[in-house]
């Protein structure tokens, strides 16, 4: 497998006026401009580092988050395995260097950018939870694991610079990791929300994702082949949008 070759990903243009349409009542209010926004997929280092921004924005380990990030994109596995192609060239290689790699080519770094200076101002990451996956292999050996990674997809955190909020951002951000679960085979993209929080509420079942009972865990049954899945925080809500099996 070769290492990314620093080509820009297809993007996605969307007016404004789009975005609000498709965001609902959850971004609903005065958008910033009628400016074109297109989410593309972070393709350099710099844009990847400015994942502390975002991931600190969300609560999700700033520092930490982004240098994984780029490490995964040093390595060249980073977003390796989501383009539906059928190739398993990916996967294959990562295989071979651990789970963590394969992880990180099931994993994708999004960014939100204005076509006037093509400057991030909004960011999402999306990928396998390593870190409910990292509990089952003591007990139930690697099968799981490596079902978990290539056919489940967590939207870790969604941010917005709060100059830009409110015009539909976070919903294409968040569209634009849809169609990539999508298409690379998962059978699920799920994330998770505090539960007093209903403009989140709103904003992702407006988005499509149903929404499971307050502290429930979900259930991987179907994927995994054991009866297991991750659990929320106590007031967390768990927020899912199958593509196979289980409608939630």
């Amino acid at each position: 497998m070769s290492k990314s070759n620093g080509r820009r990903a297809r993007s996605r243009a969307i007016t404004d006026a789009a975005l609000t349409s498709a965001a609902g009542v959850a971004e609903a209010g005065p958008a910033t401009t009628r400016r074109s926004v297109r989410v593309r997929r972070a393709d350099t280092i710099a844009e990847l580092q400015g994942f502390r921004r975002w991931a600190g924005m969300a609560g999700a380990g700033g520092p930490v988050t982004a240098a994984k990030l780029v490490e995964a994109h040093s390595g060249g596995y980073l977003g390796t395995a989501l383009d539906g192609s059928g190739d398993t060239t990916a996967d294959e290689a990562a295989v071979r260097v651990g789970p963590e790699a394969l992880a990180w080519a099931h994993t994708v770094a999004l960014v939100a950018v204005t076509d006037s200076d093509d400057e991030p101002i909004g960011g999402l990451m999306a990928g396998p939870a390593l870190h409910f996956l990292a509990s089952l292999p003591s007990r139930y050996g690697m099968a799981p694991v490596l079902a978990g990674i290539m056919r489940t997809s967590k939207l870790h955190f969604v941010a917005v610079d709060e100059a830009h909020r409110r015009g539909g951002v976070g919903a294409a951000l968040v569209s634009t990791a849809i169609a990539t679960a999508r298409t690379a085979g998962a059978d699920l993209l799920y994330g998770q929300f505090t539960t007093s929080d209903r403009g989140l509420a709103r904003f992702y079942s407006g988005l499509g994702f149903d929404l499971s009972p307050p502290d429930r865990p979900l259930d991987f049954t179907s994927i995994l082949g054991i009866s297991a899945g991750p659990a929320p925080m106590r007031g967390e809500t768990f927020f899912t949008r199958w593509f196979y099996g289980p409608t939630r």
